[in-house]
């Protein structure tokens, strides 16, 4: 309603929950949706305390071998970072429904303490966020960037770079077997905006989740060999980039060898299986 306003992100909670029940065979009641509008009458928009109350739900009970996942929609943003932990001098926000309201972003930081930081280990977590600025939202130690090739029928170039100090300490977390696995899939580099577009439906829907929703429909094979996260990004950034849109997917991990992993949406999860997905 405002000249901020996005038409997508509620679009883009509905389609990547689609992903969890029927590409890859979760169960309604393990996904919780959460966007604004409401997802039905009476139903919590996605504010900043809901966002917080449902990301306690998503870690209470968490034991080694559930797998959990995060899915934010909606806008994203920047503010100084009066800590020194960061590298640019910003932390990474998400900015819930009520921000213009109530003023509070939720930071990279807090994301940390309440989610990322309650991972149990022998868990893994999965955090797709379809936002600006949302390449290192989650602060982890390792980032995987792909520079598509000049030529058709080259090999894409990609990248490892390593976070701030306070993310590697963080990242010394994860990563081993009996350690939690965290990995960030992100719409945008830091220094970019996420951009809306036009899915396969006719319906606005942002970029990002349009192409990560076609690549998952496409070649996923259920963590049994058919996709790992390099070739998601490239597959990402080539949707993007046919799209003439400038930003960039970036995949992030705990530990570098998770970036060579196989996409695994929880088939193998020993306990349950349990997603967040919020879209403002």
């Amino acid at each position: 309603g405002t000249s901020l306003a996005l038409n997508g992100c509620a679009n883009d909670a509905r389609t990547f929950k689609s992903v969890l029940v029927n590409i890859c065979g979760w169960s309604e009641g393990s996904v919780r949706l959460v966007t604004d509008p409401p997802a039905a009458p009476g139903e919590p928009i996605p504010t900043r305390a809901q966002i917080i109350k449902e990301i306690a739900s998503l870690t209470e009970g968490a034991q080694a071998g559930d797998s959990l996942v995060f899915f934010y929609a909606g806008h994203g943003g920047q503010s100084k970072d009066v800590t020194g932990e960061e590298a640019d001098g910003l932390d990474e926000c998400l900015v819930p429904a009520d921000t213009r309201t109530q003023g509070d972003y939720i930071k990279d930081d807090e994301l940390y303490e309440m989610l990322t930081a309650r991972v149990p280990p022998g868990a893994s977590l999965l955090a797709v966020i379809d936002a600006c600025h949302s390449g290192t939202m989650f602060d982890l130690a390792h980032n995987l960037s792909c520079t598509l090739p000049a030529s058709e029928g080259e090999p894409p170039a990609y990248e490892v770079t390593t976070g701030s100090l306070f993310d590697k300490i963080k990242g010394l977390l994860g990563g081993q077997p009996e350690q939690p696995a965290i990995m960030l899939v992100s719409a945008a580099y830091d220094r970019q905006t996420a951009m809306e577009t036009k899915n396969a439906s006719g319906h606005t829907s942002g970029v990002f989740t349009t192409c990560l929703e076609e690549v998952l429909r496409s070649r996923y094979g259920g963590g049994s060999g058919g996709l790992d996260f390099r070739a998601l990004l490239h597959a990402v950034n080539l949707g993007i980039a046919a799209r003439a849109m400038p930003q960039r997917c970036q995949v992030s991990a705990s530990h570098e060898r998770l970036l060579d992993a196989q996409v695994r949406l929880g088939q193998d999860a020993a306990h349950y299986l349990r997603a967040l997905i919020a879209g403002e």
